[in-house]
């Protein structure tokens, strides 16, 4: 009866030996199941011996890809400097106070004659002493002769700008006229301690066919003349510290020349030329002089001309308005 008991357990371990050694975990019985059952473990248990996902076997010699190296952070791009109060972050201005870059816009870009236009010159970084602004323009592939007076009557009106030190932008306002031709400008605006320019922008001048003040030529003299003469403030508004450009125009050129007093009034707001008086050489019967607006008060200026020599006419008036 001994025996009889021991000759399953003899068959199990034969059984066993003919699979090669095979772990006889998997192939354990439940308790009370039929003889032959293979118990199949619950899903996700980590069967021993069989490889798992993303892992070689054990004792296999499968290649497995070598992990990359790990770097440090490749550095951030530079970024572009932005316009001024565009938003964005900008390059940290340089210690020596000098304008890195320079900014033009024209409001309106449509320019007409006696329409009012204003100029905004900004710069990326304040400098550090004031600089004087200076205004060019061109037209490429423009070969007309009107239009090239057109913008050069144009620039020529343009008061004397100066940026402030620590400032950002300034901005100057004139109402020009004698344009007679249409023509886009391109305009740009230079700063001068460093020189740096600007990138152009587009000024589009229609004109109104009035040709602009023609040239100064000497005329020969008439004997016995007693001139008429003309006052023409180019600019009718302007704020304080702008220029304002006079054109002065005879009827005829006295043999000795003439002598013009000019008279404005409240003169604290514009004041006259040196000495209140301007000297038209003989043979000419024009000549242009430039005031400059008070920084201080508000209000219309009245400009006159009055012969002194020879003596004889006085001009009709013109007026000005200062602001600030």
């Amino acid at each position: 009866m001994q025996s009889n008991r021991c000759a399953p357990s003899l068959r199990v371990l034969v059984f066993a030996a003919a699979l090669g050694g095979l772990p006889l975990t998997g192939l354990a019985q439940e308790p009370g199941s039929p003889a032959g059952s293979v118990r199949t473990p619950a899903p996700g248990i980590v069967q021993p011996g069989k490889p798992q996902p993303g892992l070689s076997s054990p004792g296999s010699t499968g290649g497995l890809t070598p992990a990359t190296p790990r770097r440090p952070f490749d550095p951030s791009p530079i970024v572009n400097p932005k316009f001024p109060g565009a938003g964005g972050p900008t390059l940290p201005c340089s210690a020596d106070g000098n304008p890195r870059k320079v900014f033009v816009r024209a409001t309106p870009s449509q320019v007409r004659p006696g329409s009012p236009v204003t100029l905004r010159v900004s710069v990326e970084c304040p400098p550090k002493t004031s600089q004087r602004i200076d205004f060019t323009g061109s037209a490429p592939g423009v070969t007309d002769r009107s239009a090239g007076e057109t913008m050069a009557a144009f620039l020529n009106q343009i008061p004397g700008t100066t940026l402030p030190a620590g400032a950002l932008f300034v901005e100057t306002t004139f109402t020009p006229r004698s344009l007679s031709a249409s023509v886009n400008l391109n305009l740009t605006a230079a700063t001068q301690q460093p020189r740096v320019v600007s990138a152009p922008t587009t000024v589009s001048i229609t004109g109104d066919g009035v040709a602009a003040a023609p040239t100064v030529r000497p005329t020969a003299p008439a004997a016995g003349c007693v001139p008429r003469v003309t006052l023409n403030a180019l600019q009718t508004g302007v704020i304080g510290g702008a220029n304002v450009t006079v054109d002065l125009t005879l009827s005829c050129s006295p043999a000795g020349g003439a002598l013009v007093q000019i008279i404005t009034q409240p003169g604290n707001l514009l004041p006259g030329p040196p000495g209140g008086t301007v000297t038209i050489p003989a043979g000419q019967t024009r000549t242009q002089l430039t005031l400059q607006a008070a920084r201080q008060g508000s209000g219309n200026v009245t400009l006159r001309a009055v012969m002194s020599q020879p003596p004889g006419g006085i001009s009709e008036t013109d007026t000005v308005s200062v602001s600030n």
